[in-house]
């Protein structure tokens, strides 16, 4: 057999707003996220940033991540 789901969701258009986290751990492990939410007339958009990483623990296990978005 074959199946399959659309989901559509459809919201208010809601208050502008967004939230901004801060994250540290052991290890030399960061997060920062930036989120953004709102709209202007008939436009509606969501912006959004992150970097992540880790100082090496052990050995070739460091990492930076990026991440941007639009929607």
């Amino acid at each position: 057999t074959l199946g399959g789901v659309i989901n559509i969701i459809t919201r208010d258009k809601g208050t502008n707003g967004g939230e901004i986290n801060v994250l540290s751990g052991s290890n030399g492990r960061y997060d920062y996220l930036f989120n953004y939410a709102g709209s202007a007339g008939q436009l509606n958009f969501n912006i959004i940033a992150n970097k992540t990483g880790s100082d090496a623990f052990l050995r070739n296990n460091d990492y930076d991540a990026k991440q941007y978005g639009l929607r």
